[in-house]
């Protein structure tokens, strides 16, 4: 798909568009910024824009995305990114001139891959903050399946997942390994949170879960609604 355009950003559906590098037209390292282009007028509207974007770690890559993003004047509103088996991921929300799309192409030439999308239109699940936000925390022995499982619940009592991070480890004393989760939750009413406990906590006789306000768990309000 080299050359291919930028996507059109209308009031109707939001579009997504995985944005590839045409290598023959860059040469060296951090093309992209000695490459950035000048945005013609037609290109100046703001947009609010999703992207994710994954690629190789190394030191560079978010400067690199920055570096795009302030070039053409837009704003850096929020960001999700960490390393999994040396890759580097993340899902960013921009305002900027849709003249963006074109430059993120170049990143491409750093290893990165990149889809936008328009954000126009798109929301919370709560958008009215409506039910209680909740941090849960659940450690156990590790067994395939189990964050099927934790999902599941969650659905079946309407909980809506905000966040979510897991992680395995080798236990220190059973030798097994150990499965962690932490997640911020959207629950609509304590019914579903007491449901939402007893069956996690059906799930394994060695099973730890704890959930309580998310008020009281520090950081847990960097992404509050």
């Amino acid at each position: 798909m080299a050359g291919a355009r930028p996507p059109a950003f209308g009031t109707g559906m939001a579009t997504a568009e995985q944005v590839w590098l045409d290598e023959s037209k860059l040469d060296g390292s951090n093309a992209s910024e000695r490459k950035v282009a000048q945005p013609t007028q037609d290109w100046q509207i703001m947009a609010s824009l999703i992207l994710t974007v994954i690629g190789p770690d190394r030191p560079g890559l978010v400067r690199s995305l920055a570096h795009a993003v302030a070039a053409h004047g837009g704003s850096w509103l929020e960001s999700r990114m960490a390393r999994l088996a040396g890759q580097f991921a993340g899902i960013v929300l921009v305002e900027a001139p849709q003249a963006l799309l074109a430059d993120l192409r170049a990143l491409e030439s750093e290893g990165l891959q990149i889809v936008a999308q328009n954000a126009a239109g798109v929301g919370p699940v709560n958008q009215d903050g409506a039910g209680e936000r909740l941090a849960l925390e659940v450690v156990g022995n590790d067994r395939p399946g189990i964050v099927r499982d934790i999902a599941r619940i969650l659905a079946d009592n309407a909980v809506n997942i905000e966040e979510l991070t897991t992680n395995v480890a080798s236990g220190s004393f059973s030798g097994g390994t150990l499965f962690r989760a932490t997640a911020l939750l959207r629950a609509p009413n304590p019914r579903a949170v007491e449901a939402v406990r007893a069956s996690l906590e059906r799930l394994g006789h060695e099973l730890i879960v704890d959930i309580q306000p998310a008020e009281n768990v520090p950081g847990s309000n960097l992404s509050s609604a």
